[in-house]
């Protein structure tokens, strides 16, 4: 059997969206004669976790953790010692003393804070991993001699480590990009100067350049570098998705609510257009009567907690109807999904949006019920329509919301099943063990 060095700072038992790609991978590689062997850091504190990730693990697959050191943690940590201090010198100051001294303070740390944290971590505050996984990285290719080093991004700082170790052992390296680190809007928001960004296309043009190939997880992305690296070889760049794993809901013993149910699942950015869903749910209340939809009714939005969010609702007088129910792991996330009537997934119609294909998407493909989507026409409306999963609303209209809801609603009310009819051919091809695959002939290829 033929092997592979995989590098991700993300793996189990760490549990967000970004650490299921390579778990998948790890899963089913095995199965077309590739064995894993992963580096990745030491369990930590400051992550959610889900330890029973690691019995997905096939038994030949080894893992290899390294200690790290990430100024995020201290800049965190910092700040909340700062708030604890304040908490207590509150308790014993009036108002107007904390105002006056405490908070100015603050102030003026936190900006020192954050200048310092802003100059040691570009192009991303896991940099200082590198040392660290580069020394473990040597150790475990002198001793396992793997026939291709896979690197998965973010942090896209990882992949200086492929970098460092391909050029080293002469071993062909995978460039994989989960996001795109240049065309990306989350992280122009986060970056401070101009020379910032160019730490971002220079990093971005020596993986192009050096990596012997390199994974886009959008059709959209790939082109979009193909645009910028035009003298390219084409075939350099590959296009491999995202995907869904059945094993994940095969033992799940879901009912179906009993209230008619919407749910969201995943985190809010700030370029989501969450508040039109809320006016569209907001205009369906109205004309539905609270009093008549409150008892059949009900929004969950699981995942990370988001006060501007909650805020959003509380002013629209929604609380009674939306249930922020926070963090959960997955099992459970996928049954209380499981057990809903509409899937709710918000992308807004910012200018990366028609690029984006969140992870989510394959994950609602399991639950089969209709997908509710939020997205302007791009990689995902495409996506929904080919497959036939659901509903897309490309405008910012309130009126869209309103009555795909109410259409719904009032087959629920008629005990009627949804009209669900996706087409499986397509689906299938999102498969995680179908997506494996792929991947090990992209390694065949590379050796």
């Amino acid at each position: 059997m033929k092997k592979v060095l995989i590098i991700a700072y993300g793996f189990p038992p760490m549990s967000y969206a970004g650490v299921f790609r390579t778990l998948k991978f790890c899963k089913y590689l095995p199965q077309f004669d590739w064995q894993p062997l992963v580096l990745t850091i030491k369990d930590t504190p400051y992550h959610h976790k889900n330890y029973s990730l690691l019995e997905q693990l096939p038994t030949n697959v080894t893992v290899y953790r390294t200690s790290t050191i990430d100024p995020a943690r201290w800049y965190s940590h910092r700040a909340r010692l700062k708030k604890s201090k304040i908490n207590m010198y509150s308790q014993k100051s009036s108002e107007d003393s904390v105002k006056g001294n405490v908070i100015f303070k603050s102030g003026v740390s936190k900006k020192i804070r954050k200048f310092l944290f802003n100059l040691v971590s570009f192009p991303d505050h896991m940099i200082f991993w590198i040392p660290f996984a580069v020394i473990a990285g040597i150790k475990i290719v002198r001793k396992e001699k793997p026939d291709v080093i896979y690197v998965s991004s973010p942090p896209h700082s990882s992949h200086l480590i492929g970098l460092i170790l391909s050029k080293l052992f002469g071993k062909p390296w995978i460039a994989d990009f989960r996001d795109p680190l240049v065309d990306n809007e989350y992280i122009v928001q986060l970056s401070q100067s101009k020379i910032q960004m160019k730490i971002n296309v220079w990093l971005e043009a020596v993986i192009i350049r050096q990596a012997t190939c390199v994974l886009l997880n959008t059709t959209s992305n790939r082109n979009t570098m193909l645009k910028r690296y035009h003298s390219l070889d084409q075939n350099k760049l590959i296009t491999l998705t995202n995907g869904f794993d059945e094993d994940d809901v095969k033992d799940i013993v879901a009912e179906e609510n009993q209230k008619f149910t919407i749910t969201f699942l995943g985190s809010f950015y700030p370029y989501f257009k969450t508040d039109l869903f809320l006016d569209g749910l907001k205009l369906w209340i109205e004309k539905a009567g609270a009093s008549t939809v409150l008892h059949r009714f009900q929004v969950l939005f699981i995942g990370g907690k988001n006060p501007e969010v909650e805020s959003m609702i509380h002013k629209r007088n929604l609380s009674d109807i939306i249930h922020c129910v926070g963090y959960m792991p997955k099992k459970e996330a996928m049954r209380m999904c499981l057990a809903s009537h509409l899937l709710l997934l918000i992308l807004g119609f910012n200018k990366d949006s028609e690029r984006i294909v969140p992870s989510k998407i394959f994950d609602y493909f399991l639950c089969k019920k209709p997908i509710l989507a939020i997205a302007p026409e791009g990689e995902m409306e495409k996506l929904i329509r080919e497959s036939k999963t659901g509903y897309i609303v490309t405008e910012n209209k309130p009126g869209h919301i309103e009555k795909i809801i109410d259409d719904n609603y009032r087959e629920f009310i008629a005990g009627r099943k949804v009209n669900y009819s996706p087409d499986w051919d397509v689906i299938e091809q999102y498969s995680a063990r179908f997506l494996s695959k792929t991947l090990a002939s992209i390694f065949n290829d590379a050796i």
